[in-house]
């Protein structure tokens, strides 16, 4: 008689979820996948804003991936040759569904459910076993009384993939309830026509807060962003069009001076569209450390006066607001708070983090000290970093080691890595209660614990040109498919070496003869070129690995 699957229970249907649910059918296990919206993708499966069973942010039109398609994918299902560089909702939900349909996972997905209540079986000591209880998304259930009116499950492992954007962040001791005009935060930002003609107060200095502050600026009669302590305002394209997560090469995050190296990188970027220093925008602390965000158009709004900004909002009074180095702005009409998210974990009776908000996460999967690794937790953070990728790499660790194929490291060298990362995060925000974690190092970091980190000389044996652009080129989804468990080496590589060709020719609708640009001298210059490529850059490739073997380690 063959051994029964392990059954596995996944709480979300977004992108972490659905990266689970993939993991779980590739290692053999059996997943059940529970999500409380109408249909797959998360916080990017667009929902009215008034829609009171929201449990994502709003969606509004102009909205765009901060990283390129080839970084907002799974590493064994590229996307589309057609798909623009930057992805809108609707395009990642449609990238989200053709996954769904390669896998295979839509039979395991049960939307419309409501998961209550997570809880250890009678005798989970001896096998790890939860108790799960749903019920449809319409009906609300408050007490332990009222669970015998929900499905009651057994599953031997559960996945919770229920992403952090959950509940809206508000500074303290502001004088909210003072302000007579409009409060609302991103969480519920749908557009900016509700604010035509008006004077509006964005607050806030990451990623939401530059979006939000443009489009509101197109159509309000006066606009002022709350800076707080500054930002660096990052172009989406930088130099040869390249996007910022294409712009990050490995040896960068990993050299002896890769703070150094980012932030002259960031701060050369932000400053080339305006001066950070001049305009008083620019914060005291460097970017590795701090916040910065993705703009085109607020650089020009600044420089135009479209939008005024300022830093650290002190008060809030009935219809003005004063900061903390006097300035006051009158007659305000609306306050938007992009001021982050607080965690949602109530339907789980284990305890995940302090009252503080910190949590003690192996790789960000794992909890601590607990005697079977049958819960994981993905997601559960902000980051920098392609955000895809990431969840991808910790559901195949957390699954891997669900399935008996990887064994995690004692609990002394796992709560030495908590305290790593941990620091690392904290030192980029206010407190534990906004994990910010660097993306790019936390990738590959979670992908060496679980053997299919790219390593250098592993693809250098195969494809000497290959290990050059994994370690002098910029992060692709796809490396991570190149070596170790569950590898797919002529995929991968196929891959790979796709997204390095491509270029912007996937926005490219004309048709246009090379020779009206190029001279013949030109013309027979660059053909020379090309048929030296691979010579010149294999030779690279042995001199620069002979050179650096001593002073990466591991790393490479």
């Amino acid at each position: 008689m063959s051994e029964l699957k392990k059954t596995v229970c996944v709480i979300g249907a977004g992108e972490s979820g659905l990266a689970a649910l993939k993991e779980c059918v590739l290692q053999g296990m059996e997943p059940t996948c529970y999500d409380l919206d109408s249909d797959i993708g998360g916080m990017w499966h667009a929902k009215p804003a008034t829609d009171a069973s929201r449990n994502t942010p709003a969606i509004w039109p102009s909205l765009i991936s901060n990283n390129s398609k080839h970084n907002m994918c799974f590493s064994d299902f590229p996307p589309d040759d057609k798909d623009p560089v930057f992805l809108s909702p609707k395009q990642l939900c449609a990238y989200f569904k053709r996954a769904v349909n390669h896998f295979g996972l839509e039979k395991y997905i049960h939307l419309r459910t409501r998961v209550v209540r997570i809880r250890e079986t009678p005798d989970h000591e001896k096998t790890g076993r939860w108790e799960v209880y749903t019920c449809p998304s319409h009906v609300r259930v408050d007490g332990q009384e009222e669970l015998a009116n929900c499905r009651k499950q057994i599953f031997d492992n559960v996945i919770i993939c229920a992403g952090w954007y959950k509940k809206p962040q508000y500074p303290d001791s502001l004088g909210l309830e003072k302000f007579q005009g409009v409060i609302s935060h991103s969480f519920n930002y749908s557009g900016p026509r509700s604010f035509d003609g008006k004077k509006v107060l964005v607050v806030g200095n990451r990623f939401s807060a530059a979006e939000i502050t443009s489009d509101v600026a197109n159509y309000a009669s006066e606009t002022y962003m709350a800076l707080g302590k500054g930002t660096w305002i990052l172009p989406r394209l930088f130099k040869g069009g390249s996007t910022f997560d294409l712009s990050i090469p490995r040896k960068m995050v990993w050299s002896g001076n890769h703070e150094l190296q980012f932030n002259e990188f960031v701060v050369e970027e932000a400053n080339r569209k305006l001066d950070h220093e001049k305009t008083g925008i620019r914060r005291a602390s460097m970017p590795y450390g701090s916040a910065f965000c993705f703009s085109d158009e607020l650089p020009v709004k600044i420089a135009s006066g479209k939008i005024k900004a300022y830093g650290n909002l002190s008060t809030l009074g009935e219809n003005s607001a004063t900061f903390d180095d006097g300035e006051t702005v009158t007659g305000l009409d609306a306050v938007i708070f992009c001021t982050g998210y607080s965690t949602e974990l109530s339907f789980i009776d284990t305890k995940i983090h302090d009252s503080d908000g910190r949590m003690e996460l192996f790789m960000m999967v794992f909890p601590l000290h607990r005697a079977h690794s049958t819960l994981a937790v993905i997601g559960h953070y902000a980051t920098d970093g392609p955000m895809v990728v990431m969840g991808e790499n910790q559901a195949r660790l957390a699954v891997s080691v669900m399935s008996g194929r990887h064994a995690l490291p004692s609990q002394e060298e796992m709560a030495h890595s908590v305290q790593f990362w941990n620091d690392a995060s904290s030192s980029r925000t206010t407190g534990f209660h906004r994990y910010y974690l660097p993306g790019f190092a936390f990738m590959d970091a979670i992908a060496e614990e679980g053997g299919f980190y790219p390593s250098f000389w592993k693809i250098f044996i195969r494809d000497p040109v290959l290990a050059w652009r994994t370690w002098h080129g910029p992060y692709l989804a796809a490396q991570y498919r190149l070596v170790g468990p569950g590898s797919q080496w002529d995929s991968a590589r196929r891959i790979c070496l796709r997204a390095h060709q491509e270029g912007f020719s996937c926005v490219r609708h004309k048709n246009r003869k090379e020779s009206q640009h190029l001279g013949s001298r030109d013309k027979l210059k660059r053909k020379s070129i090309f048929k030296s490529t691979n010579s010149v850059v294999g030779l690279c490739v042995v001199l620069s690995g002979l050179v650096c073997l001593g002073l990466f380690g591991k790393s490479w």
